[in-house]
């Protein structure tokens, strides 16, 4: 066996790291290439109007990696983020503190789905 690392989650702190081979029992499981992600808060945004946006607070104290899934038709999602080639359709701005999702598609009651981790993107 080659060296690794394995710090085992509180609520699996009964198993044994030597032989659990679930990585999602793990918060670092080095045996191999795992990226590790922490998520923060995921959710589904109220109805969206054009020319509105819906800011979800995070409070991080720094602005943190983010998805954002956004409607395009119903039940169809596109990922987003500000840097869109299709700009012009939603708007993404992240902060310190907030996460804020504009529609700017020139269609009423457009949904977005969001994920916030806690990876600092600065």
């Amino acid at each position: 066996m080659s060296n690794v690392l394995r710090v085992i989650a509180p609520q699996f702190a009964e198993n044994n790291a030597l032989i659990d081979l679930d990585p999602s029992h793990y918060s670092l499981f080095s045996d191999s290439d795992n990226i590790l992600i922490k998520e923060f808060a995921r959710g589904i945004t109220d109805l969206i109007n054009d020319g509105s946006s819906q800011v979800i607070t995070h409070n991080l104290g720094y602005p943190p990696h983010f998805l954002v899934y956004s409607e395009v038709s119903t039940g169809r999602y596109r990922v987003n983020n500000d840097f869109n080639i299709y700009s012009g359709t939603w708007s993404i701005d992240v902060s310190t503190t907030t996460l804020t999702i504009r529609n700017r598609t020139g269609t009423n009651s457009l949904l977005a789905r969001y994920f916030i981790f806690y990876d600092n993107i600065n």
